[in-house]
């Protein structure tokens, strides 16, 4: 597994969520944890679910496997290009279309609780109306970003999104100059959701054609590896819509819970998703064309599943330490400005915490849902999402009316851990760890907690405001982590050493 690749993806990506902190930011300081904002957030939940289900996670776990065999085997490639292309985006645009026309029925399936608060919903509906055909922009730059990561090219897909998170800023701000009224400023700002998704397809197309990939549109429905893409499709399908269930769920019940509770969940959310951006969706990309060659190849993963394990264990578990450490500290350093104040940083900390215990499970369920699809394994991934979906919303429906919304919270950390433990369980027959795998696995474990030891300590001694605490934290957390890394990984000369 290539390291330096690994790293180069979350660099692209640190510096895509750093801009999207940055829209978060603007969102904050121009709708607070309002109503307004509740109905943007909502409206923004729409395409993302249709995204995940239709574009990036279908190209990332179906797409990306067939179109390698496809490559590998000399299976004419560009004939299962073409029509891999015309069929997806020809169903986004469908689906787009929909949102469009549907959007009244939309929002009140997505968040019936609106109805109660009548400028909610229709301002809800006419932002649907407006963000409706990202989906097909988004189809567009994902399957651009598909076909970069099938030739293990995966710093420009992977900073791509800053032009979409632009696109937000820009109009967010820009309204501020001819407008003083919260909803035009959400209304502005969804106009910019349509204009970043444009700015990501017109930024990644040109880097596709460069790599020179041969499209024909001699379509042909009946190509082989079409056939494999069908069969993955599905069940890829089903697997995200099980777990996007979940959001669906999670918005359903937190439009009762009151005003800004979308809003306070969802910058909650997208903090938790640096980590998981940054590091679990990094390895498991970076992995997956290894894992779809071996397949192909019929070779052994097992070392390419420890070594994205053992990143895991590094990257993705050291970050969801401190954001279980420092909630209130890091929240108040990217929010608290404006209309967000000091009590919605209190009150977005918690789920904050709840959140953060998904990242470790979620970024090692990405790598086995790439090593199943890999090798064409539909069952136990969706028994996994299944199970998960369940759990998520059994909790959702009767803790969240009993502690309120970080009861939604607590609903995706346990569920995330299930999808783990079902999807390691059946992975056995396709890989088993050695014993140095295991060893090398427990030693960062040690390490870690070393390392949480120190910041708890750091804690405890405060010499930082809120707002700059988590500064000293990670410092405390940093030092502690290296010492004791290189005292007990015997490797680390070789981890620290950037591979090809």
């Amino acid at each position: 597994m290539r390291y330096r690749s690994v790293f180069a993806f979350s660099f692209a990506t640190l510096l895509s969520r750093i801009f999207g902190f940055v829209r978060e930011g603007v969102v904050a300081y121009l709708l607070g944890a309002s109503g307004v904002a509740d109905a943007f957030y909502a409206a923004l939940r729409v395409p993302a679910l249709l995204r995940d289900l239709l574009a990036e996670n279908a190209i990332q776990n179906a797409f990306i496997p067939s179109f390698i065999e496809a490559r590998e085997k000399n299976n004419r490639p560009d004939v299962f290009l073409g029509t891999a292309l015309l069929l997806w985006l020809s169903v986004a645009f469908v689906f787009s279309l929909i949102g469009v026309v549907a959007a009244p029925i939309i929002v009140k399936i997505m968040a019936y609780g609106f109805t109660g608060h009548p400028e909610k919903y229709r301002l809800a509906v006419q932002l649907v109306r407006v963000t409706s055909f990202y989906l097909f922009l988004v189809t567009s730059a994902a399957f651009a970003s598909g076909l970069l990561n099938s030739v293990k090219s995966f710093f420009i897909p992977a900073v791509s999104p800053v032009l979409f998170n632009l696109g937000i800023i820009t109009a967010g701000l820009i309204s501020t100059k001819l407008t003083h009224s919260p909803p035009k400023y959400a209304l502005a700002m969804s106009i910019g959701v349509i204009i970043g998704g444009l700015l990501q397809v017109v930024f990644l197309w040109p880097f596709v054609r460069k790599h020179d990939f041969k499209f024909s549109f001699r379509i042909d429905f009946h190509h082989e590896q079409l056939k494999k893409l069908s069969k993955l499709l599905v069940p890829v399908a089903l697997s995200t819509g099980f777990s996007r269930l979940t959001l669906f769920v999670n918005t359903f019940v937190a439009s009762f819970l009151g005003n800004g509770a979308i809003a306070l969940l969802n910058y909650a959310f997208r903090i938790m998703n640096l980590p998981l951006g940054l590091f679990g969706v990094a390895i498991s990309t970076v992995a997956l064309p290894e894992l779809a060659e071996r397949a192909a190849r019929e070779e052994d993963p097992s070392d390419v599943i420890a070594r994205s394990f053992e990143l895991v264990l590094m990257l993705a578990l050291p970050s969801t330490l401190i954001l279980i450490l420092d909630a209130d500290s890091i929240i108040a350093f990217l929010f608290e400005r404006g209309s967000f104040t000091r009590a919605n940083t209190y009150m977005s900390a918690v789920p904050l915490v709840l959140y953060a215990l998904s990242v470790v499970p979620a970024s090692m369920s990405k790598v086995l849902l790439g090593l199943y699809f890999s090798y064409g394994m539909v069952k136990r991934p969706n028994v996994a999402f299944a199970a998960s979906a369940l759990t998520n919303v059994l909790i959702a429906a009767t803790i969240s009316f009993k502690i309120g919304y970080p009861g939604l919270a607590l609903a995706t950390g346990l569920s995330a851990w299930v999808q783990f433990f079902i999807l390691r369980a059946g992975s056995s027959r396709l890989f088993g760890f050695k014993k140095e795998h295991l060893a090398s696995l427990a030693r960062l474990l040690l390490v870690n907690l070393v390392a949480s030891l120190a910041a708890l300590y750091s804690i405890a001694h405060p010499h930082l405001g809120l707002k700059l605490r988590w500064l000293q934290d990670i410092a405390a957390f940093g030092v502690a982590y290296a010492v004791m890394f290189v005292l007990v990984v015997p490797e680390w000369k070789s981890i620290l050493r950037v591979r090809k």
